[in-house]
């Protein structure tokens, strides 16, 4: 029986313990593979503990050593809230029947899609996520047409205070 941690069952001592991890240098592959999760779980997960603890959304457009520094400030954050980084205790494993293949297919995309944004060629993604990288252009691909289908009828209002706005 393969057992992972859930998404929705994080909590914070074991997204400080994951940060600390990847701050160390440790990579989100190896990381994910100690813990039977996938590399875009990770990835998630060291997201949302900036965002909770360092109140910076590093989804913006922060990458690798940035988003690195913004982790350093969460895990102080978090250090000084709480007085230590525990590590993840063993019944916060939990059973993966409940994640859809849907669910994985999502997050695997949306990494690989980070990960291009990021800069690195499809061969280097490839490599990381040990596939070809003309599948990863594949779902790079496919999941930017899905984002722009997403995004086809929506409204931007860009807030531009040079110009008048028009009512």
């Amino acid at each position: 029986m393969i057992t992972v941690w859930m998404p929705n069952r994080w909590d914070d001592a074991a997204r400080a313990d994951v940060a600390r991890r990847w701050i160390a240098g440790e990579g989100q592959r190896a990381i994910g593979e100690s813990l039977n999760t996938t590399a875009s779980s990770i990835c998630q997960q060291v997201a949302r503990f900036c965002d909770d603890w360092s109140g910076t959304n590093v989804r913006d457009g922060y990458y690798d050593a940035d988003r690195r520094k913004i982790a350093l400030v969460a895990l102080r954050n978090y250090f000084f809230a709480h007085g230590e980084i525990p590590a993840v205790p063993i019944w916060q494993r939990y059973d993966r029947s409940n994640v859809t293949d849907e669910d994985y297919r999502d997050a695997r995309a949306e990494h690989m899609w980070l990960l291009r944004a990021e800069g690195l060629t499809y061969r280097a993604i490839g490599l990381r996520l040990g596939i070809t990288g003309g599948r990863v252009r594949q779902v790079i691909e496919r999941f930017g047409r899905r984002v722009r289908r997403g995004v086809k009828g929506a409204w931007f209002r860009w807030l531009d205070t040079e110009t008048p706005r028009r009512e």
